[in-house]
């Protein structure tokens, strides 16, 4: 069994992303176990899980856009900005369809967005879901965020419910973006239902995703659908080191283009690579760097 890699899960409503993490951990009694991207307890959908030496590229699976498909519900403000959480408002006012059309659209591009107070986004080491359940209310910073693709699928006027599938840049709330659609609307917005379809690579069609109830269950086929860590970064060349090189490329040892048998206009100055070893294991990034006058392979991400 491979210890090191990505689990794509298909995560159930009513559980954190950190359960999702214990049940992976438990299940395949490995230690080192990490999400990327939190996703909101009453959400579904696409959580890949690093396991082992794989936990080091979190940061960068979670640098990829995220889809999501989205319902919400108009006339009805809610502390969390979701259906889960205390009422404050409510508006029998209903938009037209044409306005709602108008307001949703008019989020498209870039924006900037106020995150949540109910978010695992830390402030001074404290998450503000924390802060939130204490009470405390602290000014937020807007942060840039793309909507790259806002598209409504269906508006149920009797209802006041609207779905959306939003693609966008790591670090968006649809919670928040639902909100700022129903204040622009004038009548208040709570979100009612939220999958994710996509992070990055993975999409919730991947024929290797495993919903987390059969994790927990004990179904350890899970293991057969674990992703190779270099699987997440296809664009990057590939190169294979020889045993000497690779004791002193893990030794932070510069590899020289001559070794690599590169030709220097073949390279440019910090592309990246895939580095294996002679067995064929994935060892690590490599960055090439200008050293004295010489472009040379150093580690840029280890594996081992």
């Amino acid at each position: 069994m491979t210890e090191n890699g990505i689990i794509v899960v298909n995560k159930a409503g009513n559980m954190t992303s950190h359960d999702c993490v214990n049940i992976v951990r438990r299940a395949l009694k490995i230690k080192r176990v990490g999400h990327t991207g939190t996703l909101d307890p009453m959400a579904t959908g696409v959580l890949p899980i690093c396991i082992g030496k794989a936990t080091k590229i979190a940061d960068y699976i979670s640098l990829g856009d995220k889809e999501y498909i989205a319902e919400f519900k108009l006339g009805i403000k809610t502390d969390t900005l979701d259906i889960t959480g205390a009422v404050l408002e409510k508006n029998d006012v209903f938009a037209t369809e044409e306005e709602i059309r108008e307001a949703i659209n008019s989020f498209k591009g870039k924006i900037m967005q106020t995150p949540p107070m109910y978010s695992a986004k830390k402030v001074k080491g404290k998450k503000l879901y924390e802060l939130a359940r204490e009470g405390i209310e602290i000014n937020r910073e807007p942060v840039e965020i793309e909507i790259k693709e806002l598209e409504i699928l269906e508006i149920k006027t009797e209802e006041k419910l609207i779905s959306i599938r939003v693609l966008c840049s790591k670090g968006t709330y649809i919670r928040s973006l639902i909100d700022d659609i129903g204040n622009k609307l004038g009548v208040g917005a709570a979100m009612t239902a939220l999958q994710r379809t996509k992070s990055g690579m993975f999409s919730i069609d991947d024929p290797h995703i495993i919903d987390i109830g059969e994790i927990k269950k004990g179904n350890l086929n899970a293991v057969k659908n674990i992703v190779g860590a270099d699987k997440i970064f296809p664009d990057y060349p590939k190169v294979i080191l020889s045993y000497n090189l690779e004791i002193r490329f893990k030794n932070g040892i510069f590899i020289t283009l001559n070794d690599l048998g590169f030709k220097k206009d073949e390279v440019e100055e910090e592309s990246i690579y895939r580095v294996y070893s002679t067995a064929g294991e994935f060892m690590a990034l490599g960055v090439m760097i200008n050293n004295n006058g010489s472009l040379v392979l150093k580690v840029l991400k280890s594996f081992y």
